[in-house]
Order: structure tokens, then C-alpha cells, then sequence
């Protein structure tokens, strides 16, 4: 807001409605409104999209052919219906804005290069996904049990666990060993009830945070296949 270090001039919005997604929506309206040029990209009028110079609409998942990773399954996302409008597919928005920056080669520029790109490390091609029915899948081994009894925990294949021990260890071994608690040791916050009692009887409730996987649930292009080289061929699922 002070413009320091340096003032922002240019944001380029995708998929984010800044004004609805943050806390204290009158300092992003303040954000927007400061900006010399404001690019919204998206499926629909965002907030946001008011204060945009461009608006620029995103196709649907309808609209596109893309892909999908179900663990082992490799699947082609078909399009429903031709694009609407002048939507496009954002990914390729991007990758536009990076052609004209120089930077065009690095980018697939259309859908069968996004295809492609994805499938290069693996021994699947496009045009075998499409053979198959738009579904390949590599090899599986089923899940075993009690792995442990069988010495698959071990580089040394012996029963057990990959520890000093062998056993599960609760109380670490190697922490103690380099000269840590072996069990973790529980820290009083400093605005706790027991560092600060009175300021606890005004505040009874602690707020706790855990840790939290960022998991892509939504994301379209992110997660990449684990589909390596080998020596099985694609089939159809039905």
C-alpha cells in the first residue's frame, strides 16, 4: 500500500478472487484500485473483475482436452462442447503470454503438445492412449501386509523396522543418539493459560494449527503421472 520497496504496478489474477478469498476485503479493493493494470482471468465475473482493465474468460473443463491420474491410470479428458465465446483454455493463456515474451519454447502451445509433454518420460504415447480408449494403465502390485514380518522394511531384508533397533521405535533412537529429546517435549506457548494465567481467564480458548498436505483437488494441470519406462503395454479399462 506504501509502495515499498518498490510500487506493484501490474497483477495478472487467474482463477482468484482476491477481494472474496482474503481476509479485510476493503485493503485488497485499495490493492486493486492502486494497480496501473489489472488482468482477471477466469470462468466467471469475479469481484475482482471490476476493477480489471481486461477480463479475460476461461474455458470450463467442458470445453478442453486435457488429462487425469487416478494412481496408476492415465485417462484423456475429452471435450464435451466446442469452446464458448472467445473462452480459452487458460493454461494456454499463459502460454501465449509467454510466446510473445520469448519464452514460447519452453511452454506447450496447444493441447497435443500438453499431451505429449506429459506422456515423455513414459512409454506411452498419444497416440497408444488413443488406441487403447483414452485410458492406459501401468502395472500394479498388490498391497501386502505385515510387511515388516516379511523384511520389506529393511534395505537389509530382515524382519522388522528401518531403525537402530529394528522395532518401532516411539522414543527415537537416532535423535538421542545426535543428542535430542527422544520423545518429543511439549512447549508452553508464550500466550498460554500456564505462561499467562490472567491473560488466559480473559482468553479461555487456544487456537491450534496442525500441519496440512497441499493436496491438489481442484488444480487441473499440476499433478504429473508416475508413469516410467517399462515393458507393459497400454490396454483398455472398462
Amino acid at each position: 500500500m506504501e509502495g515499498r520497496p518498490y510500487k506493484i504496478r501490474l497483477l495478472i489474477s487467474l482463477g482468484a478472487s482476491i477481494i472474496t478469498s482474503w481476509p479485510q476485503s476493503n485493503i485488497w479493493r485499495k490493492t486493486l484500485e492502486a494497480l496501473d493494470f489489472l488482468v482477471c482471468i477466469d470462468r466467471q465475473l469475479t469481484a475482482d473483475a471490476a476493477y480489471a482493465d481486461i477480463v479475460l474468460p476461461s474455458t470450463t473443463y467442458y470445453e478442453i482436452e486435457s488429462y487425469m491420474v487416478y494412481g496408476p491410470i492415465f485417462r484423456i479428458r475429452e471435450r464435451m462442447i466446442e469452446s464458448v465465446g472467445e473462452a480459452r483454455n487458460d493454461f494456454f493463456i499463459l502460454s501465449e503470454l509467454a510466446r510473445r515474451l520469448g519464452y514460447g519454447h519452453l511452454y506447450p502451445q496447444n493441447e497435443e503438445e500438453l499431451i505429449s509433454r506429459v506422456l515423455k518420460e513414459s512409454w506411452f504415447t498419444t497416440d497408444d492412449i488413443r488406441a487403447a480408449g483414452g485410458t492406459v494403465q501401468i502395472p500394479t502390485v498388490m498391497i501386502q501386509y505385515k510387511k515388516w514380518e516379511k523384511g520389506l522394511l529393511r534395505e537389509d531384508g530382515k524382519p522388522g523396522f528401518e531403525t537402530p533397533s529394528g522395532k518401532f521405535e516411539i522414543a527415537s533412537s537416532i535423535l538421542e543418539e545426535h543428542g535430542y529429546d527422544a520423545l518429543p517435549i511439549y512447549s508452553e506457548p508464550g500466550e498460554g493459560p500456564l505462561s499467562q494465567p490472567e491473560l488466559a481467564k480473559q482468553f479461555p480458548l487456544v487456537f491450534n494449527s496442525g500441519a496440512r498436505l497441499n493436496v491438489d483437488l481442484h488444480a487441473l494441470h499440476h499433478s504429473i503421472p508416475r508413469i516410467v519406462k517399462g515393458t507393459a503395454r497400454p490396454y483398455c479399462n472398462d
